[in-house]
C-alpha cells in the first residue's frame, strides 16, 4: 500500500482507501479517497447517506452512483439531511473532504447558497480542472492537481471562523456555544454571520451534526446501551438523541446498530464500511 493511505477491510470487497494530502492543504482539506470496484464484483443496491458536517467533492473516474451518473462527478456540500443513493454497475470514484469554510475560496460562493443539495461537478469547478483531475493517471497525481488549484484559491490568513470550526469538531460538537464565544472573544451576532457565510448553519444548527456524527462511532461493537451513548454524546437523555439521530440519519438507532454490528450479507458488509469509514478520526 502507498505510504500516506488506508483500506476499510478486504472482506469489504471494494477498496476504499485514504490519502493524507500535503501539509500546505490541511488547512483546508481533511483527506482525500477513493474507492474503486473490481471486476465481477457484487454492490449492495444502495447507499445511505446521511447528515454530514463537511462538504466531499467526488470525481467519477470510471461509473458512479446513478443518480449522478451524468454529472461526471459532483460537489456535496454540509448538509442536514439523509438520502439513498443507488449504486451503479460499475464504481471508480476519488473523492476530497474539505471543512465545511473551504466552499467559499474554492468555489467563491457563500455556503448557505448551497448546504443541503447535491450539484453536477461541472457546475461549481472548472471544467478543465474536473477534465484534468478525472484523466489523471493516478490518484497521487490527482492530489497533486488539486492541491495546486485549491492553494492558488485560498492563499488568505487562517479567519477566526476556521479556529470555532475547528474547536467545535475536536470537541465532536458537544461544546457550549456561549463558552466558545467567550474562548474566541466574539459577539453572538458576529459569530452567526460568519457561520451563515462559511458555514451554512447557525453554530448550534452545525454542532448537532457533529455530535450526531460523533455518536455514530459508538455503535460498532459497542457494549454500551443506548441511554449512555446519549450520555457520552451530550444529548439531554435517550428520547433526545433517538429523534437527533432519526432526523439526521433517516433510521433509528436500532435500524443503525443492527446495520453495523449485524451485516446479513457481503452486501450488507460494503454499506457499513462506506458508512463508518468517514466518521473515523483520521491519524497517520
Amino acid at each position: 500500500m502507498p505510504p500516506n493511505t488506508r483500506s476499510i477491510p478486504k472482506q469489504l470487497l471494494m477498496e476504499y482507501a485514504l490519502y493524507l494530502p500535503p501539509l500546505a492543504a490541511r488547512r483546508h482539506i481533511k483527506y482525500f479517497w477513493s474507492l474503486d470496484k473490481s471486476a465481477g464484483e457484487i454492490l449492495p443496491a444502495v447507499y445511505k447517506s446521511m447528515a454530514d458536517g463537511y462538504t466531499e467533492v467526488v470525481f467519477s473516474i470510471n461509473g458512479s452512483f446513478k443518480e449522478y451518473y451524468n454529472y461526471g462527478g459532483y460537489v456535496l456540500p454540509q448538509h442536514c439531511n439523509h438520502r439513498t443513493l443507488t449504486i451503479g454497475e460499475n464504481i471508480g470514484l476519488f473523492g476530497v473532504r474539505l471543512y465545511p469554510y473551504a466552499i467559499l475560496p474554492l468555489l467563491g460562493i457563500a455556503s448557505h447558497e448551497v448546504i443541503d443539495h447535491v450539484h453536477d461537478i461541472h457546475d461549481m469547478l472548472p471544467r478543465d480542472l474536473v477534465h484534468e483531475i478525472t484523466e489523471a493517471a493516478s490518484h497521487p497525481e490527482r492530489i497533486s492537481i488539486f492541491c495546486r488549484h485549491m492553494l492558488g484559491k485560498a492563499n488568505t490568513p487562517p479567519t477566526i471562523l476556521e479556529r470555532a470550526v475547528h474547536r467545535m469538531i475536536e470537541t465532536y460538537g458537544k461544546e457550549n456555544i456561549n463558552d466558545l464565544r467567550s474562548v474566541l472573544s466574539i459577539s453572538e451576532r458576529q459569530l452567526e454571520r460568519k457561520f451563515k457565510e462559511y458555514v451554512g448553519f447557525t453554530p448550534k444548527h452545525y454542532s448537532r451534526i457533529l455530535r450526531f456524527q460523533y455518536s455514530k462511532r459508538h455503535f460498532v461493537g459497542h457494549a454500551k446501551s443506548f441511554a449512555e451513548i446519549a450520555l457520552d454524546c451530550n444529548y439531554a437523555d435517550q428520547p433526545h438523541f433517538a429523534r437527533d439521530f432519526k432526523e439526521f440519519s433517516g433510521m433509528t438507532v436500532s435500524e443503525y446498530w443492527n446495520l453495523v454490528n449485524k451485516p446479513a450479507s457481503e452486501e450488507a458488509r460494503v454499506i457499513k464500511g462506506l458508512m463508518l469509514a468517514k466518521d473515523q478520526p483520521y491519524h497517520l
